[in-house]
């Protein structure tokens, strides 16, 4: 009886230890969130700087600007202007049309469709709203839905939120919405030389990856980005999907490509953006 009884014991004891060494022996590789969160980043964050040279380097919306000839104001991008409202009075209203589709010679990347702005002010008045809603529009072949607000918080700072944003394929789809500070740390004042622009991001986002996996993230070293680079070049994140350990994304040491490291539990990976 007492050697039925140690047996049960050992056998008890010996599955625990089995079960305990497989917990401890799992490791979390999840890495879509990482490329995902990264991907709907990326693409918002393009938005607001181009749309602002527009406004702003091509004679935009400020006291004393020219007004836009719609249909015909064709910018030093490769988009045109439509749609424009009365000038010098608010909201302002216009649109930058795309149009089928063409590649932006400031940072290389594939537009088509249209962007719709709203302005409550002129432009380069501390204080003004800029609101910015997508009609078919795609960049790179994703598109995007959802508006963007940007608060003119200081010379050179605005606050960037995403709202109800979604990034989509014919394969999959992201949504996505955060609440970014964009200060230019270089080239705000050469108004005409946007290759210039670099541009400081701190802020958080949440979202659902392509899997419907929630996550939240916060940036813990401020990203850094060139504008004439497709890719964040510089920085930190704080990721953590649903139900696992927070991780952590480095975009490098600054240079100018696609490719990242995610460390999750002791454990870091390469991943391409």
């Amino acid at each position: 009886m007492k050697k039925l009884i140690y047996l049960s014991v050992l056998v008890l004891v010996s599955t625990t230890i089995c079960i305990t060494s497989c917990k401890k022996a799992e490791v979390d590789t999840e890495t879509q969130t990482a490329v995902d969160n990264s991907i709907a980043d990326n693409m918002y964050s393009q938005v607001f700087p181009s749309t602002h040279r527009i406004v702003i380097a091509d004679n935009g919306v400020k006291p004393g600007s020219v007004n836009r000839i719609a249909g015909t104001d064709t910018l030093t991008s490769c988009a045109v202007i439509s749609d424009v409202s009365t000038f010098g009075t608010f909201p302002f209203t216009f649109t930058i049309d795309y149009g089928a589709g063409c590649t932006d010679p400031h940072d290389a990347r594939f537009r088509k469709g249209k962007l719709k702005i709203s302005l409550d002010n002129y432009w380069n008045q501390v204080g003004s709203t800029l609101t910015i809603t997508f009609d078919e529009f795609y960049d790179s072949n994703i598109k995007l839905k959802g508006k963007i607000v940007v608060k003119h918080d200081a010379l050179g700072q605005y606050t960037v939120s995403v709202v109800d944003g979604i990034c989509e394929t014919e394969k999959w789809n992201i949504k996505y919405a955060s609440s970014h500070t964009f200060k230019w740390l270089q080239g705000f004042d050469t108004e005409a030389d946007v290759t210039d622009d670099i541009v400081e991001v701190s802020g958080n986002s949440n979202g659902v990856n392509r899997k419907d996996l929630a996550f939240t993230s916060k940036i813990t070293s401020p990203l850094i980005k060139a504008m004439n680079c497709k890719w964040v070049q510089k920085g930190k994140i704080e990721l953590t999907p649903e139900g696992k350990s927070a991780r952590t994304l480095d975009f490098g040491d600054g240079k100018c490509d696609n490719k990242a490291k995610i460390t999750v539990n002791g454990n870091t990976y390469d991943f391409e953006m």
